[in-house]
């Protein structure tokens, strides 16, 4: 077609370069590809692998976010955590194997005119469960007791552990199971490796459906681990109630805050009190 006036050639030829200049310059980049996620078989983390997505040029140069929720994809909360990398793979680390979905953006760095892409989302279930409720309890010094429930009856049952900072040959098995019945519902341990700054990881491990199982749990004792109920006694000075409570010979006493409820005879009303009360 032919305006009056101008040369329609010149015309076709500007429509051309504008067009194409406006769908290599601007607008979002493509997401990644590929994206897939592993449960680590030595280690508590989720290996997370996926590839460059493609058509960005030798003058694009991008990196990625990568957002964890702990819930089924698509998600519907905000992410738990959220990483920066160049990289095309990642190891990340859990406490324990739940549900997970992992979303993955691709971001510019050097690249003109250019906007993150959409997220995409990759999710992975755990393991078939042997226990659940896996929880541990530190009452002395160097000794604790971890418990869990039985999903599935396993007669070969096995629990063992290790410092997270070891490696996978240095497990040790538990040599002092706790019992319900038939069912073991729990270990005994006493180590020298069991101080309140240990990271320990426990592997659960037993025959189900007719192959070997692993239900793998991080406890930071400093954090995770419920601390024994203190001792409490009670006087009276004059008009006053003097509270006094001990404190576990393992954690130092500056580390600790007590929260103490009372309630009147013949009231409902409960009362609260910090730290009104000596230590010993």
């Amino acid at each position: 077609m032919e305006l009056p006036g101008w040369d329609g050639s010149v015309v076709l030829m500007c429509l051309f370069f504008t067009l194409v200049g406006v769908d290599s310059f601007s607008g979002n980049l493509p997401p990644p590809k590929n994206l897939s996620l592993a449960w680590d078989p030595h280690n508590l983390s989720v290996h997370i692998h996926w590839r460059e997505p493609a058509g960005l040029g030798t003058k694009c140069t991008v990196n990625y976010t990568l957002a964890v929720y702990y819930e089924k994809c698509p998600p519907r909360q905000n992410a738990s955590d959220k990483r920066r990398t160049i990289r095309l793979s990642l190891n990340y680390p859990f406490s324990r194997e739940d549900e997970i979905c992992v979303g993955l953006t691709t971001n510019p760095m050097v690249c003109e005119n250019k906007y993150a892409s959409k997220e995409v989302y990759k999710g992975l279930s755990p393991p078939l469960a042997l226990v659940k409720n896996f929880s541990c309890l530190y009452y002395a010094n160097k000794k604790m007791n971890c418990t869990w429930t039985i999903v599935k009856n396993t007669p070969d049952l096995q629990l063992s552990y290790r410092e997270e900072n070891k490696n996978k040959d240095s497990l040790k098995h538990c040599t002092s199971y706790l019992t319900y019945g038939t069912m073991k519902t729990g270990c005994h341990l006493h180590d020298e490796d069991l101080t309140t700054s240990a990271k320990v990881y426990f592997v659960i491990s037993g025959t189900g459906d007719n192959h070997l199982i692993n239900n793998r749990f991080m406890i930071d004792i400093h954090v995770s681990v419920k601390l024994p109920k203190p001792k409490v006694s009670i006087t009276r000075e004059g008009e006053h109630l003097h509270f006094q409570a001990s404190t576990p010979n393992f954690v130092a006493p500056h580390c600790l805050k007590y929260k103490y409820m009372y309630s009147k005879c013949n009231e409902k009303v409960r009362h609260w009190c910090y730290m009104c009360f000596a230590a010993y």
